[in-house]
């Protein structure tokens, strides 16, 4: 898959080629790792797109329609899911029975002016029944709101950090991880952590029943056990009810 210039539509000879393996390979390809992942003696391993990304193959010799991959690769999530606990990138629901552990799962709406609210449909679903987390929110834009956002989906904090400086990734196919490393967030993260834990910890293996603005820029998510989290987004203290 080629970059392309988003201005004159051209393919850009300088930028970054990413390989797609085709559907008819998962199960050549997962046998392969599985010997590998033996040897390592492994108990979870993590995919960063199978189960997320759901794409066709049309070669003339031997081409493969969307909903034949998505066979295939449910084929493949099960043959790693008996051996191994799957961490799954914010899978389809295909994937979901397969999978121990879910990141990089949204706290947002799309952005699109057609949207009026975010409304967290995904963790409804998912709450309860699997741990999730956000995605890293130290490459948020905005990194109160994205914290805020977690709390507000019930989600874990995740981060991306390095141990050493991103300089050495400066010229490498990972200069995108360029966000600071483990020594800058340290503090940061333990102060959230604790702020998130004191929120969240008991309400682990909670569903999530209910979800409403209640005022102005203040939501409540609620929680089969009764329990409701109030978040605001508000510069000022906002008082619910009496």
């Amino acid at each position: 898959r080629y970059t392309y210039d988003y201005q004159n539509r051209y393919r850009r000879y300088d930028g970054r080629l990413l390989y797609q393996l085709s559907p008819t390979w998962f199960e050549k390809t997962i046998s392969g790792a599985m010997n590998g992942l033996d040897k390592l003696q492994l108990t979870g391993i993590g995919t960063a797109d199978l189960g997320s990304l759901l794409y066709a193959d049309y070669r003339h010799d031997g081409s493969v329609n969307r909903e034949e991959a998505k066979v295939l690769a449910v084929d493949a999530l099960a043959r790693l899911a008996g051996v191994k606990s799957l961490a799954l990138s914010n899978p389809n629901v295909y994937a979901l029975r397969y999978a121990a552990y879910l990141y990089d799962v949204p706290t947002r709406d799309s952005g699109f002016r057609v949207c009026d609210e975010m409304v967290p449909f995904y963790q409804t679903v998912v709450r309860g029944s699997l741990d999730y987390v956000s995605p890293a929110l130290n490459y948020a834009d905005d990194y109160t709101t994205a914290f805020l956002q977690a709390v507000e989906c019930g989600a874990g904090l995740q981060y991306v950090l390095t141990y050493q400086t991103t300089a050495l990734l400066g010229d490498t196919d990972y200069s995108y991880i360029n966000k600071g490393s483990y020594a800058d967030w340290e503090e940061s993260i333990r102060e959230d952590y604790a702020r998130a834990s004191a929120v969240l910890e008991s309400l682990q293996g909670v569903e999530m029943v209910g979800h409403a603005r209640v005022s102005g820029q203040v939501y409540r998510t609620d929680y089969e056990n009764g329990t409701s989290v109030y978040v605001n987004y508000g510069e000022k203290t906002a008082q619910i009810g009496e």
